[in-house]
């Protein structure tokens, strides 16, 4: 494991990442549970993984310093909200960005950056949602980049406005878009703007934009969130943690707006 991987992995931050609770993994059989595994118990048939950290084979599997990090967290209670606020903090240090928050996967993270870019951290705004009446609530987004996920996005009640071409896009910003959004990924080889034209068109408009990578390399995070307002990477991917984690990070304004949209 690369050494910058394993200090992430290491750093105090990750047990918010990874959660409080821990449950049968590679590390607690070598502590001698007797029995048949929770697969078998389940009648799941495990695999050979020959594709890659995706999340319908589980993500990745953990290392045992994520394990321990899991075990030590779910020994004592802590306020989640000071915990949330200061595992940010610390993970923004450690990738080097303005802002980080921790969110229960990338999925989730579309979710609350794109209720961050509809209401801009107003409360009125947020408890009316998905009511989107009186707020900037298009999201344009490339057709070449349809992912599966346009549901996290439009459940806050926001509407998508599909485009092919990089002159489809300038056209389509307007005052009623609310961000653009970009998948990062290597299944959109058709799209026809890349992500440093989109979010320059939504700079030009002083609208956010978003990127979805769900598995980055973690030292290209930086080199992203230039191009970005925010930028969503799954947990439970290249970082090596649990599968139900995301991180939210970018701009610090929409990611504090986007906390506002995560239950306490």
């Amino acid at each position: 494991m690369p050494a910058d991987r394993r200090h992430f992995l290491q750093s105090a931050g990750l047990a918010a990442l990874t959660g409080v609770a821990g449950c049968s993994t590679a590390e607690s059989k070598s502590e001698g549970l007797a029995g048949p595994s929770i697969y078998d118990r389940l009648g799941v048939t495990p695999v050979i993984n020959a594709v890659g950290t995706v999340t319908i084979l589980g993500g990745s599997i953990m290392p045992p310093e994520v394990i321990r990090a899991m075990e030590e967290a779910s020994r004592q209670f802590v306020p989640m909200r000071e915990l949330h606020d200061k595992s940010g903090k610390h993970l923004a240090n450690i990738i080097g960005v303005p802002a980080v928050t921790i969110t229960c996967g990338a999925a989730s993270a579309i979710t609350v950056a794109t209720a961050a870019c509809l209401t801009r951290g107003d409360d009125a705004k947020l408890r009316a949602l998905p009511d989107v009446s009186g707020m900037p609530h298009e999201i344009i987004q490339q057709k070449a980049h349809r992912s599966g996920y346009e549901a996290q996005m439009l459940a806050t009640g926001a509407k998508t406005v599909w485009v092919e071409t990089r002159e489809e896009m300038e056209k389509a910003f307007n005052d009623r878009t609310a961000m653009d959004f970009f998948l990062n990924k290597h299944g959109t080889p058709t799209a026809r703007s890349s992500a440093r034209s989109s979010s320059r068109s939504a700079r030009r408009t002083t609208r956010p934009s978003s990127t979805t990578a769900p598995t980055p390399p973690a030292n290209r995070c930086a080199t992203t969130l230039t191009r970005a307002s925010t930028n969503i990477f799954s947990g439970g991917k290249a970082y090596w943690v649990r599968n139900r984690s995301g991180l939210l990070m970018g701009r610090e304004d929409l990611v504090e707006a986007g906390k506002k949209a995560i239950s306490p």
